[in-house]
């Protein structure tokens, strides 16, 4: 069973190039509901993504991101067996079943297919 599994989530594609020209990658997506983790090395060690032109560079490739659609989330490598797995996991229950668009019934319907990820509880992962 992956981590992601083990935590009730899907795969993510590993590596994914979301911009049609541009090289920017994210680490972990979920292209068919535009969700995104980026795991932000260096943080302590003064490394690319905390230097100027790095974090610059991180600014662009995350704003233009949003302006196509995409929720990034951003982590530590330390949060991701934390709160990122959470966030991640609330992140596709909305931009798959939207509470706004989707009635109780229509979720419960697509529970299969999309959607609650019943390993992911704020509990388990130290959110509160």
């Amino acid at each position: 069973m992956s981590f992601w599994k083990a935590y009730g989530l899907p795969d993510p594609t590993l590596e994914f190039q979301f911009h049609p020209k541009r090289r920017w990658r994210f680490d972990f997506a979920w292209p068919q509901w535009k969700v995104a983790l980026e795991q932000e090395g260096g943080i302590w060690s003064k490394g690319r993504h905390v230097r100027a032109k790095g974090y610059l560079d991180d600014m662009e490739k995350y704003s233009i991101s949003a302006i196509m659609g995409w929720c990034v989330i951003r982590t530590s490598p330390q949060q991701i067996m934390s709160k990122g797995i959470y966030w991640v996991g609330l992140a596709l229950t909305i931009r798959c079943c939207p509470v706004l668009n989707v009635g109780e019934k229509e979720i419960e319907q697509e529970v299969g297919v999309c959607g609650a990820w019943p390993n992911i509880d704020a509990r388990f992962v130290g959110v509160t």
